[in-house]
């Protein structure tokens, strides 16, 4: 029997289409509806995104939408102590209301701008080992449109970020058919639900803050080089890794 899974995501200036895009991506999930709920937290946004949640609320109720501004102003892509307390002060107003359901077996983080496929969630759960969270690999199109690893700053591994490099640079450097333990990850996460409800929040480290409060209880964080999602295309402040024909860096 599937799981139970709650969703959470963060929203800010999102009205319109990348809205629509997350509720199209949500209902063409291959997952049983009944077993899903989501709690979206949107804060200090200028346009529509708030009413737009909420009239999404009124048609389903497994949404959730709660308001919480923090008065910082916005950092896209960006490790600033200051987009980071934004970060953890929303995120956990999402794991507040998630924590107080106690409904979800499973809670997946899920930025709000992800595009991936209607197998992802299910692929991420049939790959789950017991007593571990698991996150895709997550791309972005570079400038000139090939794959760049996101989210370096979040992956980590033997206390390093992972590298800003290609799709072949990381064939060369880590398993490609097999799940892999990492220190941390980010974007999408899949984690079990009892240490949230047992009160893991973030932390001024954000996600890696997460993952750090379930490695000390026990739990591995592992990624999933089988399971691939994309992040829209974004200015990365870092070099891109090119790949070696000896493998090296």
């Amino acid at each position: 029997m599937l799981p139970r899974v709650c969703l959470w995501s963060l929203f800010r200036d999102d009205a319109g289409e990348n809205i629509a895009r997350y509720r199209q991506q949500i209902d063409a999930l291959d997952y049983p509806a009944n077993l899903l709920r989501l709690y979206l937290v949107e804060g200090d946004s200028r346009d529509d995104t708030l009413n737009e949640l909420r009239a999404w609320a009124a048609e389903d109720s497994r949404v959730t939408v709660v308001k919480h501004d923090t008065g910082i102003d916005r950092m896209r892509h960006t490790p600033h102590p200051a987009r980071l307390q934004c970060l953890a002060d929303t995120g956990n107003t999402a794991l507040e209301a998630l924590a107080a359901d106690r409904w979800g077996e499973l809670a997946c983080l899920l930025e709000s701008d992800l595009l991936y496929q209607p197998d992802t969630l299910r692929k991420l759960v049939d790959h789950r080992p017991d007593n571990a969270a698991i996150s895709p690999f997550i791309w972005i199109p570079g400038t000139d449109r090939h794959l760049q690893f996101y989210d370096i700053w979040a992956f980590r591994q033997g206390g390093k970020m992972f590298k800003p490099a290609k799709p072949e640079w990381y064939a060369a450097h880590y398993p490609t058919d097999s799940i892999f333990e990492v220190d941390s990850a980010g974007s999408m996460v899949l984690f079990p639900a009892g240490p949230i409800y047992d009160g893991v929040r973030y932390t001024d480290q954000a996600i890696i803050g997460i993952c750090q409060q379930y490695s000390a209880r026990g739990y591995r964080i592992m990624a999933d080089p089988m399971v691939n999602i994309l992040h829209p295309l974004v200015i990365n402040p870092y070099p891109l890794i090119e790949t070696k024909t000896n493998g090296s860096e």
